[in-house]
């Protein structure tokens, strides 16, 4: 018989491990497709009525979903979070990543996660002015982001802790061409994600109290 430690998989130890990443990808490709409604548009239209109410939910569905506020600004209708490390396929129990492919390419790389939301107002037919109807466009964006680290380098080991090695020194063609060594870019936009909290928005302000807002003839 072999011995398990002539297997490098085994050795180090990674056999766990994607016994884990397994199992993840199975609960990930089951719960995907799970709890996905309708499409909805974004933006919705928002009544300057409950601007408050839907500001206010803004901030805590942005919460809810386990995000830290970086800034909200009511005058100008805006709310930001800070970026928040995107989950891995072990992690099922998070609702983060909408998709199997969002679950997978989080496990292989570093991602993460800013969500903004706006309330904009109308504007009038032609005229750029806003409306005089005080209508206002509610929208969320989240940004999933990914590091590109041109430090690090694939090495083709098996080994648990030699997949990946830092360079010596960054690359010639990438220091003449002033690329970052460290960047996070645009990987897409997540719509799945996007619709969930538009959804969760617009039932918790509809839950909130609106403010009455007073017009001059």
């Amino acid at each position: 018989m072999v011995p398990a430690s002539a297997y490098p998989i085994v050795r180090a130890g990674l056999t766990p491990r994607l016994t884990a990443l397994a199992c993840g990808a199975i609960l990930c490709a089951a719960l995907s497709g799970c709890g996905s409604g309708p499409a909805i548009d974004n933006p919705q239209p928002v009544s300057a009525d409950a601007y408050r109410a839907t500001f206010d939910a803004g901030v805590l569905v942005l919460r809810d979903h386990g995000f830290t506020v970086n800034r909200q600004d009511y005058r100008f209708g805006r709310i930001t979070s800070k970026p928040k490390p995107s989950p891995n396929v072990t992690q099922f129990w998070t609702a983060d990543n909408g998709t199997f492919d969002q679950a997978m390419s989080s496990s292989l790389n570093n991602q993460r996660r800013i969500v903004t939301i706006s309330l904009t107002p109308t504007k009038g037919e032609g005229d750029g002015q806003a409306n005089e109807t005080g209508a206002y466009l509610l929208q969320v964006e989240v940004e999933l982001q990914r590091l590109s680290d041109t430090t690090r380098r694939m090495t083709g080991s098996m080994e648990a802790y030699s997949v990946s090695r830092n360079l010596t020194d960054r690359p010639d063609e990438f220091r003449r061409a002033n690329v970052p060594t460290r960047k996070f870019y645009l990987l897409e936009k997540d719509t799945p994600m996007e619709q969930r909290m538009l959804a969760d928005i617009l039932q918790r302000a509809a839950e909130l109290k609106p403010v009455k807002v007073e017009t001059q003839d």
